[in-house]
This record gives structure tokens, C-alpha cells and sequence, in this order.
């Protein structure tokens, strides 16, 4: 994949909101997964929260076999997550959870997605958005391209992170959805946005491509802490 080359850091501020939801989506079929579009790839992830968090209800995309990328922050205080694929709910687990870059990966029983193409852009290129629950699909222009340094999910540590820089009418409720080039390649998910300023920021695909090759672990939730933490950890 072609990355460009020009990077900025860019500091992400206190305005900057992290938002959670999800869309309606298509449950793919083993046999289908090498021509599944974008919106087929959607998915709603329903959390019931941990010992004292809320419920919560957040998007995520289907990116390879039986997984899901979602951000971390809608799952790091589950009890139970349930994946709802084409009107279908499946029950899910966390495999993968990597605060720093507020990722986490899914186990869904009962889908498979199959591999996904990744892509880049650059500033001024167009894109769109695809998955948020409050606002569907949404057309997206590249402010720049930048490394993001911002606070792990849930936690006040501060780390790097690829990401974009977006213009894009995006809302609470949005956050997990997919930002696609116009050949239908993944170039990063959707993860906070700034008030309504019509700014947005989303993590970039490598990052997500790197999370896919991460080792697996399960997860549970710990009711004193209201956390997931890692099985026999």
C-alpha cells in the first residue's frame, strides 16, 4: 500500500469527542465474501456494560473471516457485546484490544467477512463515509494526513497514532464507521469528531491492518474495576 510520504503531527485537544453507534448492515455468506461491499461490512455492536458502565450501542466493520474492527472505547467496559449483522444479532467476543490506538478486534460467531483492501489518501483527496447509525453515508474530503497524538481510550496516557484529518458532517453516533476510496478500499474507521464544527478524525488502515496480525486473547469483564480485562491475566 502507498503511504504518503509528507506527515504532520497534529495534538488532539479536550474538544475532541469521542462518539460511539452503529448501522444497519448485510450479513455476508462464506461463499459472497470476496465481493462484499462497504455497507455489507457494517455492522451495529450492542454493549451491555460492566459491572457499574452503561449500556452502549456503537458501529464496527467486518474485516476478515469471522472478525470485527471497532474502537476500543465502545467495548472496554462490556459485559456482554452482540454484533448485528443484516437485522441478525450474533454474540461477540474481544480477542484484540489495543488502547493506545483505541482499536479492538471482535470474534463474531456465525459471520464471515472474508479479507478486506486497504488504501491511502492524501490531503484533498475524497472519500466516504460509511456505517454511522445517525447519519448513514456521508461524503468526506482529506484535510491532511497526520500522526495523532491522543489519549489511550478511557485512560489519560498519551500515544501515536496514523490517522486523517477529515471534513465531514459527521455526528455523535457515528463513530466505527468505514472511510473508503472510491475503489471501495478501507483507509481508516471513524473515531471522534470535533462538536459540529464539521471536523472529524479517523485511525488509519495501517493501524488496523497491524491490529489483524496481532496474537489473540480473550476478554471478560471485571465487576469491581467495570473494565474488560484479559482471561487469567
Amino acid at each position: 500500500m502507498k503511504v504518503p510520504s509528507a506527515r504532520k503531527r497534529f495534538f488532539a485537544t479536550t474538544s475532541v469527542m469521542l462518539i460511539a453507534a452503529g448501522v444497519a448492515c448485510a450479513s455476508p455468506r462464506a461463499a459472497d465474501t470476496a465481493n462484499l461491499t462497504p455497507s455489507e461490512r457494517a455492522a451495529i455492536v450492542e454493549v451491555t456494560g460492566c459491572g457499574m458502565a452503561g449500556d452502549t450501542r456503537g458501529s464496527g466493520i467486518g474485516i476478515g473471516e469471522d472478525l470485527v474492527v471497532v474502537p476500543a472505547h465502545l467495548v472496554l467496559q462490556a459485559a456482554v457485546v452482540e454484533v448485528n449483522v443484516l437485522g441478525v444479532p450474533h454474540p461477540a467476543t474481544v480477542v484484540v484490544l489495543d488502547r493506545p490506538k483505541d482499536l479492538a478486534l471482535l470474534h463474531v460467531d456465525g459471520v464471515s467477512f472474508g479479507a478486506i483492501e486497504y488504501g491511502a489518501l492524501a490531503a484533498g483527496d475524497r472519500a466516504t463515509l460509511i456505517g454511522g447509525s445517525n447519519s448513514g453515508s456521508l461524503p468526506v474530503r482529506v484535510l491532511d494526513r497526520v500522526t495523532l497524538t491522543i489519549e489511550e481510550a478511557l485512560g489519560t496516557d498519551r500515544y501515536d497514532r496514523l490517522g486523517y484529518q477529515l471534513e465531514v458532517e459527521a455526528s455523535r453516533g457515528d463513530s466505527g464507521a468505514g472511510i473508503y476510496d472510491s475503489s471501495d478500499r478501507l483507509v481508516g474507521m471513524l473515531f471522534a469528531v470535533q462538536g459540529d464544527t464539521g471536523v472529524g478524525w479517523a485511525t488509519a488502515a495501517e493501524e488496523i491492518a497491524t491490529l489483524l496480525a496481532t496474537g489473540r486473547s480473550m476478554y471478560e469483564c471485571d465487576e469491581q474495576d467495570s473494565f474488560i480485562a484479559e482471561s487469567g491475566a
